[in-house]
């Protein structure tokens, strides 16, 4: 995915702050990363996922294209098969302009995947740490921003980075459970091999 033009982000119409901001200040305990001081990298290959059932989806790194983010620091994040249910965002809110489960995808896979990592031993235990996984989602999803006009949106940008490094996330992060790596959910079955073709004499 390639980063778009520079331009100020649009923010959410109305007196004050919107009401998703303060949550998320009130949520978080402080003021989220900045927008215009977060960096942006660049995203590669090719992002897909399987539904496996409702609001349930598996990632599978392609073959050919794997998805990838690589930060400004140089740093690649390659996501390995995991579950994934998006931004896990209260269905109430879905409604709103930039709160979609799916939205924010790429973001949404790159935090899933940095949990998975550290809690499934799929990587060193210092690899990610709270604050990293923060750093990094904030990173990912400016890049998204940037990379579409249409999507970007400060107010957003601070509500979702302000939950993500909330008290409520931390405790998840520090207390969470691995799931399945590769569930058998969305394990490629093999395919039978095609019956014989009947050829008139």
């Amino acid at each position: 995915m390639a980063t778009a033009g520079r331009g100020r982000p649009k923010r959410s119409r109305g007196k004050g702050p919107a009401w998703w901001v303060v949550a998320a200040v009130a949520v978080g305990g402080c003021i989220p990363q900045a927008y215009e001081a977060t960096p942006t990298g660049t995203f590669t290959g090719a992002l897909e996922v399987r539904w496996l059932r409702n609001d349930l989806f598996g990632f599978e790194p392609d073959a050919d294209e794997p998805f990838a983010f690589v930060r400004a620091t140089g740093e690649v994040i390659e996501p390995g098969p995991m579950v994934t249910d998006g931004g896990t965002i209260p269905r109430a809110l879905w409604a709103v302009r930039g709160f979609s489960p799916m939205g924010y995808l790429p973001a949404f896979i790159l935090h899933d995947w940095m949990f998975q990592a550290r809690h499934c031993g799929l990587v060193p235990p210092d690899a990610y740490d709270f604050e990293a996984s923060a750093r990094v989602f904030a990173e990912a999803l400016k890049t998204v921003m940037e990379s579409d006009h249409r999507v970007r949106d400060a107010s957003v940008f601070a509500a979702l980075v302000g939950v993500l490094g909330s008290p409520i996330v931390r405790a998840h992060w520090a207390w969470g459970a691995c799931r399945d790596a590769l569930p058998d959910a969305i394990v490629p079955t093999p395919r039978p091999p095609p019956p014989p073709r009947y050829e008139p004499r």
